[in-house]
């Protein structure tokens, strides 16, 4: 049976309101606290995972370090593809996937952002995913997770809630699950074309889970916090950005 984060059309039904104008200029303004958590040097090298349609590989770009994007959904990356060519930003765009590509000590850094973690069934897929980004650092190279907080999966965000944008009127429903471990959701999106509806999981960290999930695949120093500005995570953060370093060798 097919997972839901492997479903293109679910992907691209909503990739108008995920990479929307307001979107694209927050991830602008998120850049140089990017810089400030990985302590990124002038043109390191950096893996955008699960890049979209490089809402973050495009302003790292313009800031001048060297892009590797990856994405599954083909349609993102020939969108990402020629917002690049528009700008002349020398992007590398690679359809792929966090369970499957690795590239040996490729790169300085590593980010991915969206909270494009956190999505497979198995605990095996997670750590499959985080040995390969670890395998693509070089040794001391940072890595940037963000993930869904606590905060999500012990439900202090509504437990259903309406928003329109981009044409589309979307209902989601969340309903926590396994003490929290989990977030079970429901949209609803209505549209032009009609109506769809997609059932979808997040498995939900603790800094302590997540620290654990990280040492165990070759990394050290790990940081978490509720924000990219660096202010500690607490159990009530919807969400959690995780900062930390591959061990050397």
């Amino acid at each position: 049976m097919m997972e839901w984060h492997e479903d293109i059309e679910f992907w691209e039904l909503l990739g108008p309101l995920m990479f929307n104008k307001d979107r694209w200029e927050e991830a602008a303004l998120d850049i140089p606290n990017m810089e400030d958590l990985l302590d990124l040097q002038a043109g390191v090298r950096i893996l955008d995972m699960a890049c979209g349609t490089g809402r973050y590989a495009l302003p790292l770009a313009r800031a001048g370090f060297e892009v590797t994007a990856v994405d599954p959904i083909g349609t993102y990356l020939e969108e990402g593809r020629k917002m690049a060519g528009k700008e002349s930003l020398d992007i590398e765009f690679i359809r792929g996937d966090m369970r499957t590509f690795s590239r040996e000590q490729a790169f300085d850094a590593v980010v991915i952002m969206g909270t494009s973690f956190g999505i497979f069934r198995s605990e095996d897929e997670e750590r499959i995913s985080v040995t390969n980004m670890t395998n693509s650092l070089v040794e001391g190279g940072r890595i940037l997770l963000e993930t869904v907080g606590e905060g999500t999966g012990r439900g202090t965000r509504p437990n259903s809630y309406e928003y329109s944008a981009e044409g589309l009127v979307c209902t989601e429903t969340h309903r926590p699950r396994g003490d929290g471990i989990w977030v079970d959701s429901h949209l609803k999106v209505v549209h032009d074309a009609g109506v769809n509806e997609y059932s979808y999981s997040y498995r939900v960290y603790t800094p302590d889970t997540f620290s654990d999930l990280l040492r165990t695949c070759g990394l050290k120093d790990v940081h978490c916090f509720s924000d990219l500005t660096g202010i500690p995570y607490t159990p009530s953060s919807e969400k959690m950005f995780v900062v930390a370093r591959k061990a050397d060798e």
